[in-house]
């Protein structure tokens, strides 16, 4: 994925607040406030998902106008995902797999689990509808190591590997633990 289509950790975890269960399925989507305070982000990383269409930003029921999310108080603007940050929110290994890691009873999960099995793993990203559950590759992981947004160690012995890709062949031998970076990608509870 290019630079440009990125997003940063605090643009997550706005994606990743309005799309956890609780505010998804609610008819009055958070406020502007809410989301600032709850998640630690800036209007400015707001603004960002907003002109992406990643989110919307409603006022008094009606959609707001990019202009108008820079100047109204935080407390009159309500935010909700579009459909776009839906698709994008429910297909997205790295927000996959962070929310895997941060909801995981023991804080970690093997590698194996992460590639075949997230779909079985609960507060994991429920797929759009009709769209199958993200699918990790194992690049994918081991593009998520290198940006260290999870440690990875052996499963019996829980001695740390310096290279993800000495378990490539056999990804059930070793299990990842998020850091604090990966876990700045997902909304704070």
């Amino acid at each position: 994925m290019s630079k440009r289509h990125q997003l940063t950790a605090a643009q997550w975890r706005i994606i990743s607040y309005l799309y956890e269960p609780e505010q998804f399925g609610r008819r009055i989507s958070p406020t502007l406030a809410l989301i600032i305070n709850k998640q630690s982000v800036d209007r400015s990383d707001v603004i960002e998902v907003a002109e992406r269409g990643l989110v919307q930003a409603r006022l008094g029921g009606e959609e707001c106008a990019h202009a108008l999310l820079k100047k109204l108080p935080d407390r009159a603007i309500r935010l909700r995902l579009t459909k776009s940050g839906i698709y994008r929110a429910s297909t997205d290994p790295q927000l996959a797999v962070m929310r895997a890691l941060r909801h995981s009873a023991r804080g970690q999960f093997t590698l194996w689990d992460l590639m075949y099995r997230l779909e079985h793993v609960p507060h994991c990203p429920t797929p759009a509808p009709g769209k199958i559950p993200p699918r990790i590759t194992f690049g994918e992981l081991a593009d998520m190591a290198g940006r260290f947004l999870f440690e990875t160690f052996l499963v019996d012995d829980g001695i740390p590997v310096s290279d993800i890709r000495d378990v490539q062949t056999i990804p059930g031998l070793a299990y990842a633990v998020q850091t604090k970076l990966g876990a700045s990608y997902v909304a704070h509870p």
